[in-house]
């Protein structure tokens, strides 16, 4: 590429071009070596990129990647004059390209929010000098930061269709295998966080048949629902159960508890509070990252103020509590209550005037 980033003269594109042509014939042959991403070839600027920067004039990802954003479209005529197969084989992009790395050793593959996922996923220990487990073999999809805004509708049957991209949402598994108590792969994990289904976050949704968030969370429009598998939409981040990642789960899992316009069964609150205290347990979120709610879910399923004052982090585990109100030192739900002492349900409260 070196030649082409330097603008070259007449002679200089004729030998970039003979270049290209000659690796793309021994590859339409079957021979060249691996790792030819770095190939220039022309585009439709007139210009010349980097083979893996590129994508196929009439390729699935043309017409879901940002027309503005870094990947440039090959020359049409580059695209004509060989086989598909040489051109996808030496980097341009037909649909999502996925990398593999079978002992990764940090988040360190440029892939979009790589460090975040990582710190979440993998290696969470870190952050209090400890060590994380063995991650395993990362298998990933990279560029999906580059599907447009607008785009995401189109982008999902293109994922939900692509085999590669499937073991990507289940690690180096099927995703109909893949089970929830892991680490989230990359590739899911993105996906659940930054992608759009139907205008909202893939974990905003439930599937139809998930009666266990019920309430909390809306069931998938019946239009995803007709055009992608109940396994794809889960493995991506749509709700099966109250399963709470991260301190960003915790605050809408909260603030869903807290809208008096959802209709949640007592046990479902229940289960939805002991997720948030499980999380804490486990190390996934931390209290004081999550900001106390205004209103929280009763024992009964109603909801009210969480007053008297407003909620407050909860005081060390040494102070002092009576026989009729404790100051909870983590997500709880009271047992049983006395008429000064009401059994909310909450993440942080302040107890009632006139308990200790």
């Amino acid at each position: 590429m070196d030649d082409a980033e330097e603008g070259p003269d007449a002679d200089g594109r004729a030998r970039l071009d003979a270049l290209a042509a000659l690796v793309l014939d021994l590859v339409a042959d079957g021979h060249g070596e691996r790792d030819l991403g770095a190939l220039a070839l022309r585009d439709t600027a007139g210009g010349y990129r980097r083979a893996d920067e590129l994508v196929l004039p009439e390729g699935l990802l043309r017409g879901l990647v940002d027309p503005d954003g870094p990947l440039g479209v090959l020359d049409p005529a580059v695209a004509g004059a060989h086989p598909r197969h040489a051109l996808i084989a030496v980097g341009v992009l037909d649909g999502f390209a996925v990398l593999r790395d079978d002992a990764p050793a940090g988040p360190d593959h440029d892939l979009d929010d790589e460090e975040t996922w990582w710190a979440e996923e993998v290696d969470p220990a870190a952050d209090h000098g400890g060590d994380g487990p063995d991650p395993g073999p990362l298998v990933a999809v990279r560029d999906l930061e580059l599907v447009a805004d607008d785009r995401w509708d189109a982008a999902w049957p293109v994922l939900a269709a692509d085999r590669e991209v499937r073991e990507a949402l289940g690690g180096a598994r099927p995703v109909e295998a893949a089970g929830d108590t892991g680490p989230w792969p990359y590739t899911a994990w993105w996906l659940g966080r930054h992608g759009r289904l139907a205008g909202q976050p893939p974990t905003a949704w439930r599937l139809p048949g998930a009666t266990a968030v019920e309430g909390l969370y809306d069931p998938v429009p019946d239009d995803v629902a007709a055009r992608l598998d109940p396994a794809f939409l889960a493995a991506v981040g749509v709700r099966t159960e109250a399963r709470v990642r991260c301190a960003e789960d915790a605050a809408d899992l909260l603030a869903r508890l807290a809208d008096s316009a959802r209709t949640v069964p007592p046990a479902r609150a229940a289960a939805a509070h002991a997720a948030l205290a499980e999380a804490v347990a486990a190390g996934r979120v931390a209290v004081a990252d999550v900001d106390p709610p205004d209103r929280v879910r009763t024992a009964d399923g109603g909801v009210r103020d969480a007053a008297p004052g407003r909620a407050v982090p909860p005081r060390s585990s040494t102070a002092p509590s009576s026989s009729r109100c404790s100051r909870p030192r983590r997500w709880c739900c009271p047992a049983r209550a006395t008429p000064r002492c009401s059994p909310t349900c909450s993440i942080w409260r302040r107890p009632p005037s006139g308990c200790a």
